[in-house]
C-alpha cells in the first residue's frame, strides 16, 4: 500500500523490512503496530527511519488511527513537528501536517510561527517566506495548505496575490476554506468579488480528495470573510446572501450582518423576523437583531433600538418574543447577547400573549448566576399581563428565602407588576438601571446599583 521493494532494515533488532517483503507485508507490519498500540514506535518509524516509504507508510498508518489522534502524547507530537522542518521528502511532510492537522487544526500558525522565528529553519534552501511559493505549486494540499496559512501571515503585496490566486483557482476544500478565511483576515478589496461568487459555491470536485469542509462551510467562511472586509461591496455582498434561496446560507448571513453595523442592517434583519414559514430565519434574524445593538455605538445605540422596537412593534405579523426568549435560555449564547434579548423582551411584551417569555423571563430569575442580567429580567417582567406574571412571581416568592437575590427580585417584580412601564422603569433603578442602552452590550451597570 505504502511501500515498494527495499533494501533490509532493523530497528530495535526487528525487521522492519527487506528487499524480499513486498509493500503489502510492510504495510501489515505497520498496521500491525498500530493494532497493538505500540504508537511510539510508529511515531520513530514515521520520524526517524532511513527509508523515506517507511516514514510514508508509518505517517499514514498513524492518520488513520482514531485512537492515536486523540491520545497522542506531546512528545510524540513534538518528534512529529521537529521531522516537518527536517524531513528531505515533501510526500513524508504531507503526510506528517496531514497528521497533526487531524490532531488540532492550529498546528498549522504554530508551523508557520516557528518558521518566521528561524527563516532558516526551512528543509530546502530557499528561507521562509520564499519556501511558501514552492509549497503553493505542490500537488499536495496538505502543503497548499501550509502555504496559504504562511501568505496570510505575511500580509505583503505579494502573499496578497498569492492568496487571490489560491482563492480564485483552489479545488481542495480544506485549502479553499484557509485561503479565504486569510483572505478576510487582510481585509483588501480585491478579494471581495472572489469571495462573494462562492456564497454560491457547488462542489464539483468529486471525490478525487478527501476534505475535512464542505460546501457550507465554504459558503460560510465567505459570509464571515466579508464581513471581516467590511467594505460598502462586501456589504452589498451579504445583503444578497442574506436573501438568498439556500435558507442555511440566509440564516447564516442573517446572524451575522448585523456585525457590519446597526443603521445598515437593523431594517433588513428586522423585516426577516416576519417570515412566518421558518422559524430557522427568524431565529437568526433575531440573533442578527442583538448583533445590531452590540455593534452599534454609544452615540446612535439608543436611536438603534427605538427604530428596531419601532419596525417589530408596527409592522411585524410574527410574534417574535419565541426566538429572543430561545436565545435566553440557550447555554452557549452570551451574556452580552442574553442581556439584550431580555432586555428586548421588555419593550416588545405588549404585543404578544405568549407565555414562553414570561417563563423565560422567569426562569432567569430562578436560576441565573449574573445579577445584572437578572435585574433586566426583573424589570421586563412588569411590563407582561400582570395576571399571569403573577403566578409565576408567587412560586419563586415561595421557593425562595427571604434575602435572596431570588427573593428580592421576585418582590420587585409583584410591587412593580401594575405599575406603567415608565414608572416601572423608574422604579428598577435599584436593580436595572443603566445609563445608556448601549451599556447592555458592555455589560456596565449604573455603579449606584451595584
Amino acid at each position: 500500500m505504502y511501500v515498494g521493494r527495499f533494501q533490509h532494515e532493523f530497528i530495535g533488532g526487528e525487521i522492519i523490512a527487506n528487499n524480499y517483503m513486498s509493500s503489502t507485508d510492510l504495510s501489515d507490519k505497520l498496521y500491525r503496530l498500530s493494532d497493538e498500540r505500540r504508537y511510539q514506535r510508529l511515531v520513530n518509524l514515521a520520524t526517524s527511519h532511513t527509508n523515506e516509504k517507511v516514514r510514508y507508510g508509518a505517517s499514514g498508518v498513524l492518520s488513520e488511527s482514531s485512537h492515536f489522534l486523540q491520545e497522542a502524547k506531546t512528545d510524540q507530537r513534538k518528534l512529529l513537528l521537529d521531522s516537518i522542518f527536517s524531513d528531505p521528502s515533501d510526500r513524508v511532510r504531507a503526510n506528517t501536517i496531514r497528521l497533526l492537522y487531524e490532531i488540532d487544526k492550529s498546528i498549522l500558525d504554530a508551523i508557520v510561527v516557528r518558521l518566521a522565528a528561524n527563516p532558516q529553519s526551512t528543509p530546502t534552501e530557499d528561507p521562509y517566506p520564499l519556501i511558501l511559493n514552492q509549497w503553493h505549486a505542490s500537488e499536495r494540499a496538505e502543503l497548499r495548505l501550509l502555504a496559504v496559512a504562511g501568505f496570510g501571515q505575511v500580509n505583503s503585496h505579494t502573499s496578497a496575490q498569492k492568496l487571490l490566486t489560491a482563492i480564485r483557482k483552489e479545488t481542495h476544500l480544506d485549502v479553499l476554506y484557509r485561503a479565504i478565511k486569510e483572505g478576510g483576515k487582510m481585509g483588501h478589496e480585491m478579494f471581495v468579488s472572489p469571495i462573494q461568487g462562492y456564497l454560491r459555491f457547488t462542489d464539483e470536485s468529486g471525490s478525487s480528495h478527501i476534505s475535512q469542509r464542505s460546501e457550507m462551510d465554504i459558503k460560510k467562511i465567505s459570509v464571515t470573510s466579508l464581513v471581516n472586509i467590511g467594505t460598502d461591496a462586501a456589504y452589498e455582498a451579504l445583503v444578497t446572501a442574506s436573501r438568498s434561496s439556500d435558507e442555511q446560507l440566509k440564516q447564516y448571513a442573517l446572524n451575522q450582518i448585523g456585525k457590519f453595523g446597526a443603521e445598515k442592517t437593523v431594517e433588513i434583519v428586522t423585516e426577516e423576523l416576519d417570515q412566518t414559514n421558518n422559524a430557522d430565519v427568524r431565529k437568526n434574524a433575531a440573533e442578527g437583531v442583538l448583533s445590531t445593538f452590540i455593534e452599534s455605538g454609544s452615540e446612535d445605540g439608543h436611536s438603534i433600538r427605538e427604530q428596531t422596537i419601532s419596525k417589530i412593534t408596527e409592522t411585524s405579523s410574527v410574534d417574535a418574543t419565541s426566538q429572543f426568549s430561545d436565545i435566553v435560555s440557550e447555554s452557549q449564547t452570551s451574556v452580552v447577547e442574553k442581556k439584550n434579548a431580555a432586555w428586548l423582551l421588555g419593550q416588545i411584551a405588549s404585543e404578544s400573549d405568549n407565555k414562553k417569555p414570561i417563563d423565560t423571563l422567569c426562569d432567569v430569575l430562578r436560576k441565573e448566576s449574573d445579577t445584572s442580567l437578572s435585574k433586566i429580567a426583573a424589570a421586563s417582567l412588569t411590563n407582561y399581563d400582570s395576571n399571569t406574571v403573577r403566578n409565576y412571581i408567587a412560586e419563586i416568592l415561595s421557593k425562595f428565602d427571604e434575602g435572596t437575590q431570588e427573593h428580592q427580585l421576585a418582590r420587585f417584580v409583584h410591587e412593580n407588576i401594575e405599575t406603567t412601564a415608565e414608572q416601572a422603569k423608574k422604579n428598577a433603578v435599584e436593580y436595572t438601571y443603566v445609563q445608556k442602552p448601549s451599556d447592555y452590550s458592555t455589560g456596565e451597570t449604573n455603579p449606584e446599583a451595584e
